[in-house]
């Protein structure tokens, strides 16, 4: 671990790396011995200089406060190959508690650096909206997954996740279980609605319309999407001024390449095909909303910087997804180096809302009557060290 560059205190006037070469004066730290651990040897302590914080070499790595060390990547690509919790844990030697647990600070660390990739993103392309069904706890409690897909690159822009009621054909009994299951939870009116614009609303932290002046949005004939995008001033004025384009496609067209939503269609089966929790007709499937999307974002890591856009046996190597979507590989690639080590904090960071709620655990999992737990180093906080905002 090189010497530190900034203080992890967020009320420090050091904290962010930027301010050390300010007219505050220079950030200094000052050593305070060191402390013998099983999972990484001898690790340094410091002391800031400035607010009197204290702190360790591990304060800035993603492994900090754990007790034994996984390997971050092939964690991921086991979860993305079609693997579950148990069986990695298996394989691992751990516990599936401890294997959620690194999944979690991936995801943390993973929507810090998807939205600072999005920030340096020159949009060029239309993009494809649709919804992706799915259940959570069990089929009484049925979601419904908003993706946002880039139509030519097929990047995976965002993503937004709301609890629907049961629906379709049921038996009587099936009828009396679904009552006595709405009277101890029912999804508010109106949610797919709101879940769909904060979904669009994402689009407005990429899409610069001096570069791109008109932007065409794909979605099928489902009548709550045009209510949705006008739920979102910004984008209601450019549809109103015809920057922006809504076409809606039937989906009883034929799911081929020559679909414009083609782009949907396709992530919707690679996560049929990739995610164990997502497989049909399967013991496996999402028990906590929360783990269910942050398992969920790092495919989304694997499928926009990791996987070729297309994968051939032979010498013909694609780009990442990332690349085709506008993003040059030099703004990227080191970080991405850095993902699964170095820790990366909240506050040097522009998060939009869906990221906040997400990093937050704000999703709530249906009949589960306990506050979803966050981490103490998880927590936002404010300028004066508070937690601002710890479950939304």
């Amino acid at each position: 671990m090189s010497f530190p560059l900034f203080c992890p205190n967020p009320r420090c006037v050091f904290h962010h790396p930027l301010d050390t070469s300010s007219s505050r004066g220079s950030f200094a730290v000052v050593r305070i011995g060191s402390y013998q651990t099983k999972v990484a040897g001898p690790v340094q302590r410091y002391k800031c200089s400035s607010c009197g914080k204290t702190f360790s070499d591990r304060t800035f790595l993603l492994d900090y406060y754990t007790k034994k060390s996984l390997p971050y990547q092939d964690m991921q690509f086991a979860l993305c190959s079609g693997q579950n919790l148990s069986s990695i844990a298996r394989f691992l030697h751990c516990s599936p508690a401890s294997v959620q647990n690194r999944f979690d600070r991936l995801c943390r660390n993973g929507i810090l650096f998807h939205q600072q990739c999005l920030h340096s993103l020159t949009l060029c392309e239309p993009l494809c909206a649709d919804g992706y069904e799915r259940f959570d706890q069990s089929q009484y409690h049925p979601n419904n997954i908003n993706i946002l897909v880039g139509k030519s690159s097929q990047f995976m822009y965002a993503f937004s996740h709301t609890l629907l009621r049961r629906k379709g054909r049921m038996r009587p009994e099936q009828k009396l279980r679904r009552d006595l299951l709405d009277s101890r939870y029912k999804p508010p009116r109106g949610s797919a609605t709101r879940a769909f614009s904060a979904l669009l609303a994402e689009i407005t932290t990429f899409w610069n319309p001096h570069t791109l002046p008109c932007l065409e949005l794909y979605t099928d004939e489902n009548t709550l999407y045009p209510s949705a995008l006008r739920r979102v001033p910004s984008l209601n004025t450019a549809l109103c001024s015809r920057h922006l384009l809504h076409i809606q496609i039937p989906s009883s067209r034929p799911r081929t390449l020559h679909n414009p939503l083609f782009s949907c269609n396709y992530i919707d089966r690679e996560l049929t095909k990739d995610l164990s929790a997502y497989h049909r007709e399967s013991v496996c499937f999402v028990r906590n909303v929360c783990n269910g999307l942050s398992r969920l974002f790092c495919y989304l890591l694997y499928h926009n910087y990791c996987k070729e856009y297309r994968i051939r046996w032979g010498s013909t190597h694609y780009p990442v997804h990332a690349v085709l979507a506008g993003l040059p590989p030099s703004t990227f690639q080191p970080l991405l180096s850095q993902l699964y080590q170095t820790r990366l904090f909240f506050s040097h960071y522009t998060v939009s809302s869906l990221g906040t709620k997400l990093w937050c655990r704000g999703y709530p999992t249906p009949l589960k009557t306990k506050k979803e737990y966050l981490p103490k180093y998880a927590q936002i906080c404010d300028a004066q060290g508070q937690a601002s905002l710890s479950s939304p």
